[in-house]
């Protein structure tokens, strides 16, 4: 079962596709005695498995629940990128819509700074895309109190992400880390 959520999370980030639907059916196939020991156990698996069995979407389950939003807003063109670049107006205006929609949920929700500084991970780790202007830019949007109050707030897992947010601020780069 661990193996089937770490393989639909890895189809979700690395192809794009939703796998909510088959892992559903997989999920119900394994049967009911088998889902229960699942659900009762500890760790990130059992957590997923049964979130998404309660009805939250896939990304909410895996504890993603901001990331699609910024993995797109991440790579916004800039305006200098804009000038020498042959993309619509259309996918412009979809990308500004997402970088608006990701600095209001930053500016509402200081914890979703984890969600964001994956996705940013995810663009170096396996697209090698450097995301730091555009991450530094989204930083920017919460406030360095904030994240401090929020790094004494939460646990190690939790703060980690947001000790580092403070480092970016910094001016210091993105350490790169990979978990599935």
């Amino acid at each position: 079962m661990h193996d089937l959520i770490a393989v639909a999370e890895w189809v979700w980030l690395e192809v794009g596709v939703d796998p909510g639907t088959c892992l559903e059916q997989a999920l119900l196939r394994v049967g009911p005695p088998a889902l229960r020991l699942l659900t009762q156990s500890v760790g990130r698996a059992a957590i997923a498995a049964s979130g998404f069995l309660a009805g939250k979407s896939f990304a909410e389950a895996i504890g993603r629940r901001q990331w699609d939003l910024f993995v797109h807003a991440l790579v916004v063109p800039t305006p200098e990128q804009r000038a020498s670049s042959v993309v619509s107006e259309a996918l412009l205006v979809a990308g500004e819509q997402r970088l608006a929609a990701a600095r209001e949920c930053l500016n509402y929700d200081a914890s979703a700074v984890v969600d964001l500084l994956d996705a940013a991970q995810w663009w170096a780790a396996n697209r090698g895309t450097d995301v730091m202007c555009r991450l530094r830019e989204l930083l920017e949007v919460v406030s360095r109190d904030s994240l401090e109050r929020l790094v004494g707030d939460q646990g190690d897992e939790v703060s980690a992400p947001l000790r580092t947010a403070l480092l970016v601020l910094d001016g210091h780069g993105l350490p790169l880390r990979r978990e599935l």
